[in-house]
């Protein structure tokens, strides 16, 4: 008897960490962060535009899900983006001379496919955004409201192997709704577009 019960206890030594091992691990807490449309600061007219988001991973799904809202827009777009737009819109000769600004929120729902360790991601933006179009020459100026829907596709780097600060470049192809609202003031109008192509450099931070 007294040789079974250190044997008995042996046993039960060797099984508690085969045990433990099967046991689920905890799921993980919620994480956040935030980030900058790095180009939006860096491109002339410096100042002039502006681009800020936050966002939440939830503990479901194995972290892969990041959820955010953001903010974004300025006075004046820069001319070549403009000019892509008329381009894929075919408004070029419509919109000669106009320049543009807006300001947009939107909510923003993205799939990490290696979750919170960084690499590929999709996701959409889904945006309201109001434009603001103004042509000197005639002193016109229009106001458009539009939603737009932009799925995006990118990739986030976590340098130095950390796991903090992250830089994500993405690109998407937007689609937006016929106008909601317009406000003209002067002879002339602008032409919406349909189409918005857009794609940036982020840096963020996630705690």
């Amino acid at each position: 008897m007294r040789t079974l019960l250190p044997l008995a206890a042996l046993i039960a030594l060797a099984a508690a960490p085969a045990t433990q091992a099967q046991e689920p691990a905890r799921p993980a807490d919620w994480t956040a962060g935030a980030e900058i449309d790095l180009f939006a600061y860096v491109l002339p007219p410096i100042g002039a535009l502006h681009s800020l988001h936050a966002f939440v991973r939830p503990p479901w799904l194995d972290g892969h899900l990041r959820l955010g809202f953001g903010v974004f827009g300025g006075e004046r777009y820069p001319a070549f983006v403009l000019g892509i737009l008329n381009s894929l819109n075919g408004t070029t000769a419509r919109n000669d001379g106009w320049e543009i600004g807006g300001r947009a929120f939107a909510a923003e729902a993205f799939w990490d496919f290696s979750g919170p360790e960084g690499g590929v991601f999709a996701g959409v933006y889904l945006a309201l955004e109001r434009w603001t179009q103004t042509r000197a020459v005639s002193a016109s100026q229009q106001i458009t409201t539009q939603i737009w829907l932009e799925p995006a596709l990118g990739y986030r780097w976590f340098p130095a192997g950390q796991r903090h600060l992250f830089v994500a470049i993405w690109a998407g192809m937007g689609v937006l709704s016929p106008p909601l609202a317009v406000e003209n003031a002067g002879p002339d109008t602008f032409q919406p577009h349909l189409l918005f192509p857009f794609g940036s450099v982020h840096v963020g931070y996630e705690i």
